[in-house]
């Protein structure tokens, strides 16, 4: 008897503490923990989102946005505020047309200090706290102004450039969704429309998330319909960001990058809590009298017990 007890206790112990170390989530604070980083998201149907950013200079917006209502597509934008600004009349065809919008801050500056420095647009010094979170509602509070609606909870962060610290930022300022992408085209590098397509339809899943660009000689606008046409000819349709987030189609939840939590995660708090529930039955039929084959250690008891 005690020395099952015994058995039992240990047991007990190291189940715990395994779980509680080598196996626990990534470290984070609370607040980073609040937000949701998503690139392809998990469906079971032939769906995928097209999502531009758009971050200085019109480009050519008012093509894209003419092909996609000529092809009945519906796609996500993630706008800088300086864009909004200076499109106003774009931002309007944007939502009037059915899109979806997303926070790309105002100046598209980079968050971690990574791209500091790197070209005229980029502050000499990494952006605080503060600065972040002024970026992201500014753009916002400029979005509802114009158009009436907001961006929150959705932030697609300048060059995909994040860290702990800037996800508990977005949190603080209402954005819990970091919105990534499967693919870059690259037709903002001014790769050929060929290229560009190719390189589109081989990422061809279910939830796919295609980064395209407007502006900077960006050559995505003129590999678009081929890409539409692509995608239809392989038996796809098309979704915003926030149909996939909102559980329109199958499955809502995303793949998680590790830093904010994951699908691994999950099943090891389930895994945890199956086997301290067995671990407890355990402990209460020796308590209780119950007799413990020689076999225990090897995780195998009678006696009803629910682990096997």
């Amino acid at each position: 008897m005690l020395r099952s007890l015994t058995f039992a206790v240990c047991l007990s112990l190291l189940v715990t503490g395994l779980f509680a170390g080598v196996f626990s989530a990534p470290s984070g604070s609370a607040e980073s923990e609040k937000v949701i980083t998503r690139d392809t998201f998990e469906t079971d149907e032939k769906v995928v989102a097209l999502t531009f950013d758009v971050t200085f200079d019109r480009g050519d917006g008012a093509e894209v946005l003419d092909t996609l209502r000529r092809y009945g597509v519906s796609s996500t934008w993630a706008i800088t505020g300086v864009w909004a600004e200076n499109n106003p009349d774009l931002m309007r065809r944007i939502v009037d047309e059915g899109h979806h919008l997303i926070n790309h801050t105002w100046h598209h500056f980079s968050f971690t200090g990574e791209y500091t420095g790197s070209s005229i647009h980029e502050p000499a010094e990494p952006l605080s706290r503060d600065e972040i979170i002024e970026q992201l509602v500014r753009t916002d509070e400029l979005v509802m102004s114009q158009v009436g609606v907001s961006t929150r909870p959705y932030i697609r962060p300048p060059y995909g450039d994040y860290d702990d610290a800037t996800l508990e930022a977005f949190a603080e300022a209402g954005f819990t969704e970091n919105i990534m992408w499967t693919v870059d085209t690259y037709g903002w590098y001014g790769h050929d429309v060929s290229a560009v397509t190719q390189r589109a339809l081989d990422a061809a899943e279910p939830g796919a998330n295609i980064l395209m660009h407007i502006g900077h000689g960006s050559t995505d606008g003129m590999a678009l319909r081929k890409i539409i046409e692509g995608f239809r000819d392989l038996g796809y349709e098309f979704a915003t960001v926030e149909d996939f987030v909102e559980g329109q189609y199958a499955d809502p939840a995303s793949r998680f990058r590790a830093e904010t939590g994951s699908e691994l995660s999950d099943s090891l708090d389930q895994m945890r809590a199956r086997i301290e529930a067995h671990v407890w039955d355990f402990m209460t039929s020796v308590i209780s009298g119950s007799e413990v084959r020689d076999d225990a250690a090897a995780g195998v008891w009678t006696n009803g017990s629910r682990f096997r």
